[in-house]
């Protein structure tokens, strides 16, 4: 028999219906309170592009956008999610209460060492690494600013911002009066404004035909150049 004919025998009946897979490749039946996998697939492309949400402060969220991370994290399969952001929202509250007032020092001290030995953060590696990183020196650095009243906290870009003013003040740099500095400030600022209100300025398109190519302009230059040199030494 040639491929052909076999080609062009029918099926046995009992071949001609559908292939069913054993019972051990089966797909599983989703984790409760799932009643299929497309409700799973959901959660988890939500969980992908909501993300950042669950980074931000209380206070810094928006009703539509607490609710959504209220629904994220009561998901069952949620339970190491919700242990991790109540760990974020503790480390944000050592320094301002919910009214977002400043603490004392000793009350941020006491709730520092609460957050720190805390069993149920420890019990997930990650959060464990970042309590053992902060050790009570550490952190006496960083609450400076709750024993004076007077101090403010300071964030990264502040930091930046001190270090690029710092550079200014450099020696080579004569910006040593309160007039200089006043005025290097003002146009720094007038810089990123412009930079920031004024729209991207673009090439208008021209025709390339007929013009010459980079490498020939280049060989026209050095040309050039020689033919200067040549009279120069004439």
């Amino acid at each position: 028999m040639t491929v052909k004919q076999w080609l062009q025998q029918e099926r046995p009946p009992e071949e001609s219906g559908p292939a069913t897979l054993p019972d051990a490749l089966a797909a599983p039946e989703p984790p409760t309170p799932w009643t299929t996998w497309e409700e799973v697939k959901q959660i988890r492309e939500t969980l992908k592009e909501q993300r950042f949400l669950l980074l931000r402060r209380p206070e810094h969220l928006s009703g539509a956008e607490q609710a959504l991370v209220t629904t994220l994290l009561e998901q069952q399969s949620c339970v190491d999610l919700r242990v991790a952001r109540a760990f974020l929202i503790d480390w944000y509250r050592l320094w301002t209460d919910e009214n977002r007032q400043r603490r004392s020092g000793s009350e941020a001290q006491a709730r520092f060492e609460s957050w720190r030995t805390d069993a149920s953060y420890a019990a997930l590696p990650a959060l464990k690494r970042v309590q053992d990183r902060l050790t009570p020196a550490r952190f006496a650095s960083l609450s400076q600013f709750l024993l004076h009243s007077d101090w403010e906290a300071t964030n990264n870009g502040a930091e930046r911002a001190g270090r690029a003013f710092r550079h200014r003040q450099a020696p080579h740099f004569n910006l040593r009066k309160d007039a200089s500095i006043e005025q290097s400030m003002v146009v720094t600022a007038c810089r990123r404004k412009q930079a920031l209100t004024e729209p991207n300025r673009q090439r208008f398109h021209t025709c390339q035909r007929g013009r010459r190519s980079t490498r020939a302009q280049d060989a026209d230059c050095l040309l050039t150049i020689d033919q200067t040199q040549e009279m120069a030494v004439v």
